[in-house]
């Protein structure tokens, strides 16, 4: 057990670094852990970490949870606009970042399309990660929509700002995207000529259990199907399928 000093030690630990573990690595489930238990000894976190906690809540699928701390940190930022500790300024645009995710991850494609269009227009934090990342979920809705064209251009416009950012995770995120546009088209060996460097890449840089890792392997699993190979496509399969429970 560790003692109230100790809480607080590891609380302002957890605010530094959460970015670059949650973010950059992508280890949302461990964070999710950590979260809770400071929250179960009555350790109040700040605002990077329950922000971040906010993510990786959604990025884990666990829609119901994230959707309430959205909620609850969005009610904090109001009481505590005035306060000697408030929000960051950029925190209320965040928020919104998020919002986008839950409308996108659970499929209300509509509303995530018209808040990415809203939030890009008006921009204002200039964080290279937000503005890749934004993108990026507008190109998913496009491409939902058959609407190829414009996700390739809006794709064009993201991967140099994802560029930005030096992240496996967000690299991953590019190159997953730009393989789902392939093989959507029918071109599934272009697919598998995108996801395999990229895939390769966020192996080394995050390893296999990384969820983008399982994500990138079901979809160059499909490539494979689609071209006859299904002994490789198995082996993707097999990796994919032990992060797929959670991301």
């Amino acid at each position: 057990r560790l003692t109230p000093k100790q809480n607080e030690i590891a609380s302002r630990i957890l605010e530094k670094t959460a970015t670059a573990f949650v973010r950059d690595q992508g280890d949302i489930l461990q964070y999710v852990r950590w979260i809770a238990a400071l929250e179960a000894r009555g350790v109040a976190v700040g605002w990077e970490a329950s922000y971040w906690h906010v993510w990786a809540l959604i990025f884990s699928r666990n829609y119901d949870y994230g959707r309430q701390h959205h909620t609850r940190l969005c009610q904090r930022m109001e009481r505590e606009a005035a306060s000697n500790a408030p929000p960051p300024e950029d925190l209320p645009q965040r928020m919104d970042h998020l919002r986008i995710c839950l409308s996108l991850f659970t499929d209300q494609l509509a509303d995530a399309r018209l808040r990415a269009d809203h939030w890009l227009a008006h921009e204002k934090t200039g964080d290279p990660f937000n503005v890749g990342s934004i993108s990026c979920m507008k190109s998913i809705c496009l491409i939902s929509n058959f609407k190829f064209a414009d996700a390739q251009r809006t794709m064009q416009i993201a991967e140099p700002i994802l560029r930005q950012v030096g992240s496996a995770y967000s690299s991953g995120w590019a190159s997953l995207i730009n393989a789902t546009l392939a093989s959507y088209r029918g071109d599934y060996l272009g697919a598998y000529e995108i996801l395999g460097p990229g895939l390769a890449q966020a192996r080394k840089s995050l390893g296999d259990e990384a969820g983008i890792c399982g994500t990138m392997a079901l979809v160059a699993a499909q490539c494979l199907v689609e071209m006859g190979v299904d002994d490789q496509a198995m082996e993707l399969v097999q990796m994919g399928l032990r992060t797929a429970h959670s991301h």
